[in-house]
């Protein structure tokens, strides 16, 4: 039984910011190291000039500090106690850099490829800048925890690391369906953000040309989309909507197709997006793009492409996931073993 102190470097989840693919994340972490008291640290850009100690849940407390008056004291603190650390993301290890160069005790986990991200929305400074942590905490880490083995290799051939230095942790487990059964008319939906990877413009060109589907688009902010696309909009046979993870996974249940079409750059070949993971949990047939998304072809995923979609020709069954389902299942729960063992060797 896990029974010490682990600080964890990230807000903890909250129904505000639930939908979002790194909270969900963090949550499902969470739950694996659940038998841990845990201290979240939340360095924040705005606010927090006072520090602010919440109950979030049992056995969990939330520090809210101001990052440009407080993270050199949250490092010191860190380098100082040796606690063991949990950091989410190389955006949040910048946050307490100094730490990585004097403790033994923190857990990277990788959630992507964040130079190669800002460097697709031409934010070149901040890539220079972010490879630059990004191999420092790599590099310094105890351990590095990976989405994918994709992800994994990445990271091993670009700063020259032994792959035993990762663990990959997917998060998956089956899901209790609904008891809705599917939609009369085939269904298409799509649950997620508008960033340059989602390749947005391309599933809009797939929308317009096959008007025999319905179509639900769930975003975040809705809006964005109506303002970017307003014919869409027009269009009888699509809904767009937001939604809470509870009544998105309903309509999951309702519906026949995911789209998830994605291009062949790095982000996306080391990826694990969430809402794979969904629709392989609805048993959704992914309808996807040019990218061999993470490991899931090498899982044995059955999908369609989008420019090979014939309505004519469709027959669900011949694309049927379980066997990628058993695989995720098994990925997952030996990488939550590997990093429980972890916790246990560092003392928990």
């Amino acid at each position: 039984m896990l029974k010490s102190e682990v600080y964890v470097i990230n807000s903890f989840p909250s129904i505000k910011n639930e939908k979002e693919g790194k909270q969900q994340r963090v949550k499902a972490i969470d739950s694996i190291i659940s038998d841990v008291s845990r201290c979240y640290i939340d360095l924040t850009v705005r606010g927090n000039f006072i520090p602010r100690i919440l109950n979030v849940a049992e056995g969990v407390i939330e520090v809210r500090l101001n990052y440009f008056l407080y993270s050199l004291f949250v490092s010191l603190f860190l380098i100082l106690k040796k606690p063991v650390v949990y950091v989410h993301s190389v955006f949040e290890s910048v946050k307490v850099i100094p730490a990585f160069f004097f403790s033994n005790n923190i857990i990277l986990d990788l959630h992507g490829v964040v130079p190669e991200e800002l460097n697709l929305i031409n934010k070149n400074g901040k890539s220079i800048l972010y490879r630059w942590i990004e191999m420092i905490s790599v590099k310094k880490s105890k351990m590095n925890v990976v989405v994918t083995r994709k992800m994994a290799s990445h990271f091993s051939k670009k700063y020259r690391q032994s792959e035993k230095r990762f663990i990959v942790v997917p998060i998956f487990s089956i899901i209790t369906k609904s008891s809705l059964g599917k939609d009369s008319k085939l269904t298409a939906i799509y649950a997620g953000g508008m960033q340059k990877w989602q390749c947005i413009d391309k599933m809009v060109s797939f929308i317009r040309n096959e008007k025999r589907l319905n179509y639900k688009l769930y975003f975040p902010s809705p809006s964005d989309f109506i303002t970017s696309y307003p014919d869409i909009t027009l269009m009888d046979n699509v809904t767009i909507s937001t939604g809470t993870p509870e009544e998105i996974f309903t309509e999951y249940n309702k519906s026949h197709f995911g789209l998830i079409i994605r291009d062949d750059v790095v982000i996306n070949q080391v990826a694990c997006p969430t809402k794979l993971i969904e629709y392989i949990n609805s048993d959704l047939v992914p309808i996807v793009g040019d990218c061999s998304i993470g490991d899931f072809e090498d899982l044995g995923m059955k999908s369609i492409h989008y420019q090979n979609f014939d309505y004519n020709k469709l027959a669900l069954d011949s694309f049927d996931n379980k066997e990628l389902k058993k695989n995720l299942i098994e990925l997952s729960i030996n990488g939550k073993v590997d990093l429980t063992n972890l916790l246990r060797d560092l003392g928990l």
